[in-house]
């Protein structure tokens, strides 16, 4: 699973630092630029390939289904998503409909220029995407936001094993403002550094330990590489896990208004109650469901606003 970008959507961009009983405002407040930057978006152009596949059980990778050739357009027209009075041919996002809709910018059209498609023995195999939309979600304090889409899937598609089940699919790719990614990517580069020299100097100091004879050296020298673990231990404690999301310049592609959405996303569905009458179903928050990660999506291609202003007849799809 190291390849997927995991979003803990709910966990990185919804949580707020408690702060009751201190007088303070608890509820998180939203990026101040996050309207600009969704309405930037409007005409970027996005082809798109999934590659679904994961045991349920293991969360690891399984069977694989590939999916190519699901070509995007993003508009800028709102959709009322909110019931009672949303249109009810969208599927719910997770921002706009969850517990806070303020950190959403409320759902948006996503044109569907092509569905994609993959081949069996049959031949190839057309997997209908349909009513697509999107939002953007950035909390003022979080480090990275994130665009999620979503799609109506009307029947299954399997291959070999792997399935996409039908029903509301979702893709979500983490965005960054340009300038904070240097900024967290040169972080990223010395926290590696680090520790690929601590992981070296222990195995230096192991292999002097083995070949010392004296006693006395080889407990100072088995003392050294001891440090040296721990100093590789205190570095994966503040800095290299913290790093693991960061993208290197080759995930992310540049879109408008300096920011950078990585070119690997995650793929999934809200799952179904596991047990109990299916009628709670109706009556349990639409948001705590549990989250089911189907596979990896990636960004071929793409083209942004300027590219189509430039040339109006432009396009990635000829």
């Amino acid at each position: 699973m190291k390849d997927i970008y995991r979003l803990p959507v709910l966990s990185i961009l919804f949580a707020a630092k408690s702060t009751k009983g201190f007088g303070f405002d608890s509820y998180p407040k939203v990026h101040p630029s996050l309207k600009e930057s969704a309405s930037a978006q409007e005409h970027l152009q996005i082809s798109v390939k999934f590659d679904i596949g994961i045991d349920k059980e293991s969360q690891e990778r399984g069977p694989h289904l590939y999916l190519n050739g699901l070509e995007l357009k993003f508009c800028n027209d709102d959709i009322a998503l909110s019931p009672p009075e949303g249109n009810q041919n969208y599927p719910k996002l997770p921002g706009i409909n969850g517990p806070r809709p303020n950190l959403s910018t409320g759902g948006k059209h996503l044109e569907v220029i092509s569905s994609p498609s993959f081949i069996d023995h049959q031949g190839i195999q057309n997997v209908d995407f349909k009513n697509g939309c999107w939002e953007m979600l950035w909390r003022e304090d979080a480090p990275a936001g994130t665009v999620v889409c979503g799609f109506d899937i009307p029947n299954k598609a399997t291959r070999n094993g792997a399935t996409l089940p039908a029903g509301t699919l979702y893709v979500s790719f983490v965005l960054w403002n340009k300038d904070d990614l240097m900024i967290e990517q040169a972080r990223k580069k010395i926290v590696e550094t680090e520790a690929r020299k601590c992981l070296k100097d222990k195995d230096d100091i192991l292999q002097k330990y083995n070949k010392e004879s004296n006693i006395i050296k080889k407990a100072l020298l088995y003392r050294s590489a001891t440090m040296e673990v721990e100093k590789y231990h205190r570095l994966q404690r503040s800095g290299i896990l913290s790093v693991q999301n960061i993208p290197d310049a080759a995930d992310v592609v540049p879109i408008r208004n300096n920011l950078m959405l990585t070119s690997k996303g995650t793929v999934w569905m809200k799952n179904k109650l596991d047990s109990g009458p299916q009628q709670l179903s109706s009556v349990i928050p639409w948001f705590s469901k549990k989250q089911e990660l189907l596979g990896v999506a990636s960004i071929q291609r793409h083209a942004t606003k300027k590219d189509v202003i430039e040339n109006p007849a432009f396009s990635i799809f000829q």
